[in-house]
């Protein structure tokens, strides 16, 4: 194609997608942990709070993933011999999603809150795809197979299935079996979870036996928390949280309390500091990671020296942590631990090096999922895909700031979890 020559001679400006990002004609979009930091400050994490997932914050979810379970092992199986696994679960998860939900003051133990707060009335059916029928297996299910509550074949455990066979009314189960057989066979009928439970007292009857047993929360309990030391962890997250206004909780206060606590001698979860110290030395570096992908990503069109130049002034700050995160031993040499490591010693040489690591580092780690990368670079310049998610504005105020970290290790959680476990603190 020949261009005639006023158009040729033109600046670049000219030319509009080569000015303004266009979405419709890049192939990226917005993607969660675009650096590959969830492995890692998960596993450091997990070495404070080893089960639980930072989504679930109710005991009834628990207790709704092993009953789904129990009667899909159990009563359901022939049912579910001939039919997929994942519509029931929809169909049993919205069910004890809206029992559980409480419509007066729009709160209680449900993880669907937004889908069920809807105008009545409030229909499940097998190709539902909103947060009420996938809260419970996201989120839930998870903690559930970390604990032991279930194994790697999705099979509860003997002491779990043994309860929940004492505790399930099986009067209830008949009526409970034919009302989603029923749905599965005809998936766009779906039923009203409310007509049901009416219609069907024991089966209410059931839920309400099931979700107040103490002989399953203790059982949970055991799994989730049997350890004295992760027990004693969790009662001090509960009293911090409880003995701080909500809008000054942050993983940070966690972590300066609980080093306080932990320092004593006496307690059971002293053992557990090495552990929180390292949560702080990961922490303060995968901040700056995220924010030098943030600054970088809010300064396309720029060079990767100007975008250093503005990590530079915290140089010698963000040398201390780089050199603090080298001190924590990853579980192996090799994976994201030790691409984490490599970008913390070029944090500790030089904020330009650091810039063209971490741009290098999303890169190969959108090649590992089949996607573009979001930043690359071009004659030294930086290449912004879709732009700024945070202001560049926002990331150089949180750059130059002691603020609350972000990633919350699980502390927050489990600080939710242990009245529900264990009552006050």
């Amino acid at each position: 194609m020949n261009l005639n020559r006023p158009v040729a001679e033109s600046p670049v400006t000219d030319l509009p997608f080569f000015t303004a990002h266009d979405a419709a004609l890049v192939r990226v979009s917005s993607m969660r942990d675009p650096m590959g930091l969830l492995p890692i400050w998960s596993a450091v994490g997990r070495e404070l709070v080893p089960h639980l997932a930072s989504g679930v914050t109710q005991l009834s979810g628990i207790k709704a993933v092993l009953l789904i379970h129990w009667l899909a092992n159990g009563p359901f199986q022939t049912m579910l011999a001939t039919r997929k696994f994942r519509p029931y679960f929809r169909l049993m998860e919205g069910l004890v999603e809206y029992y559980l939900w409480d419509p007066l003051t729009r709160d209680g133990q449900c993880f669907g809150k937004r889908a069920l707060s809807q105008p009545p009335p409030f229909r499940v059916r097998c190709s539902d795809a909103g947060t009420v029928v996938n809260g419970l297996y996201q989120y839930y299910s998870g903690t559930c197979r970390r604990a032991g509550l279930l194994d790697a074949n999705w099979e509860l455990s003997e002491p779990v299935t043994n309860i929940i066979t004492k505790v399930w009314q099986t009067e209830a189960t008949q009526r409970l079996r034919c009302a989603i057989e029923r749905v599965l066979d005809l998936p766009q009928s779906g039923f009203e979870p409310q007509t049901l439970l009416d219609g069907a007292p024991e089966i209410h009857k059931a839920l309400r036996a099931f979700f107040a047993s103490p002989m399953v929360t203790s059982e949970i309990r055991r799994s989730l928390l049997g350890d004295p030391a992760q027990e004693a962890l969790a009662r001090h997250c509960a009293e911090i949280r409880t003995n701080t206004k909500a809008d000054q909780r942050s993983t940070k206060l966690y972590v300066q309390q609980l080093k306080i606590r932990l320092a004593r001698l006496d307690d059971p979860a002293t053992r557990l500091h090495p552990a929180l110290e390292n949560v702080e030395r990961c922490e303060r570096f995968l901040e700056i990671v995220q924010d030098g992908f943030d600054l970088a990503r809010s300064l396309g069109g720029r060079t990767v020296a100007q975008a250093a130049n503005h990590l530079a002034k915290h140089r010698s700050a963000h040398r201390r942590i780089a050199v603090e995160f080298s001190k924590l031993a990853g579980p192996a040499p090799g994976g994201r631990w030790q691409q984490m490591a490599m970008l913390a010693d070029r944090l500790a040489c030089e904020p330009e090096d650091f810039v063209e690591g971490l741009i290098r580092h999303h890169q190969a780690l959108m090649a590992e999922r089949g996607s573009d990368p979001l930043l690359s670079t071009e004659q030294r310049k930086i290449v912004s895909a879709l732009g700024e998610e945070r202001s560049f504005d926002a990331v150089e105020k949180h750059l130059a700031s002691d603020s609350s970290w972000t990633n919350g290790y699980y502390l927050p959680t489990v600080a939710v979890m242990y009245p529900q476990l264990f009552g006050k603190p």
